[in-house]
């Protein structure tokens, strides 16, 4: 709705320039946006929840407010992340995410994603994980090679290292928000 567009490549476009890390303005002052549009769905239903754009100011202007909602976004993928980490935290740390359905067509997005997740995204060349989760269950005692095979990974995204310390401040402010 904010960008206008229904087009992936015009969406694309914006995205690139609206993700570039920008230092203008400190973590501090910054947007922050609440994305709860349809309700909080996590860790609890909160039908009623609403969404909200805080720390607005007079001077805050469309790509400041986009961006914060781009952020908002990633940072709720943030907390998902951070919770199944936790909760399967015997199972050994979790070093890469694997990145699949319509958010891969967006690059800038997953460069995006992986600072914010300071975690390496992979993306695989099939993208019919619900399919290829049922297939590696039932294999579960086939060849290495056969499953290597189905994960076998298209591209790679890195965190942008010297932005990580900036979203790592404003995830925390959201995270405040968000309780």
């Amino acid at each position: 709705n904010f960008l206008g567009n229904a087009d992936y490549s015009q969406i694309s476009k914006l995205l690139a320039e609206l993700l570039q890390p920008s230092y203008s303005l400190p973590a501090s002052v910054r947007p922050i946006f609440v994305p709860t549009v349809h309700g909080m769905r996590s860790p609890r239903w909160i039908p009623g929840r609403t969404g909200a754009l805080l720390n607005l100011s007079g001077t805050t202007n469309i790509i400041e407010a986009t961006k914060a909602i781009l952020e908002g976004l990633a940072f709720n993928l943030r907390r998902a992340f951070e919770t199944v980490s936790r909760q399967t935290k015997d199972l050994g740390e979790i070093s890469d995410v694997v990145a699949t359905g319509g958010m891969c067509q967006i690059t800038n997005w997953l460069n995006f994603l992986a600072t914010i997740l300071d975690r390496r995204i992979i993306t695989r060349q099939n993208r019919y994980d619900a399919a290829n989760g049922a297939v590696l269950l039932y294999l579960k005692g086939t060849s290495r090679g056969l499953l290597r095979k189905l994960a076998e990974e298209n591209s790679i995204f890195l965190p942008e290292e010297r932005v990580v310390p900036i979203y790592d401040e404003l995830y925390s402010r959201w995270l405040k928000e968000m309780r």
